[in-house]
């Protein structure tokens, strides 16, 4: 299983592969310490050549989760490339390429963590992707 880490990055979004589950993940002299349960789904966003292209994350824990963990973060108040729907049920969309012709794949992967720091920053962790699709993945 391989998985990969959003991470923020001069104000844009990006994403490291790991082979193994990352538990700590260590950038810009800052600790990231996996919390201890998943949070929610992520989405593939591909594009017409079925490349990744970016990610939805959907919470299952709750509707107010992101709201109440995620958003007064810099990672949710300086990023250029995340877009936030919040209505019923709260959604992160996150583009790691200029697309503007995506479309959602059709199954969710219940296996999106949230890595926090001491000074309350956060990173994403996306587990579950096939060797064939992290190579479609635009890695940093």
């Amino acid at each position: 299983m391989k998985n990969v880490i959003l991470y923020l990055e001069n104000d844009m979004i990006r994403a490291r592969g790991f082979e193994e589950q990352v538990i700590v993940f260590e950038f810009s002299g800052k600790k990231f310490i996996a919390e201890n349960s998943y949070f929610g789904d992520w989405i593939a966003l591909t594009d017409k050549a079925k490349r990744i292209v970016g990610v939805k994350l959907a919470p299952f824990v709750s509707n107010t989760y992101l709201s109440e963990k995620f958003f007064p973060t810099d990672f949710a108040t300086r990023a250029k490339n995340i877009s936030i729907e919040n209505g019923k049920h709260t959604y992160i969309t996150i583009l790691l390429e200029n697309a503007k012709d995506y479309a959602e794949e059709s199954k969710n992967r219940i296996e999106a963590a949230i890595l926090r720091s001491s000074t309350n920053d956060v990173v994403f962790r996306l587990d579950g992707f096939t060797p064939k699709e992290i190579q479609s993945f635009r890695l940093s």
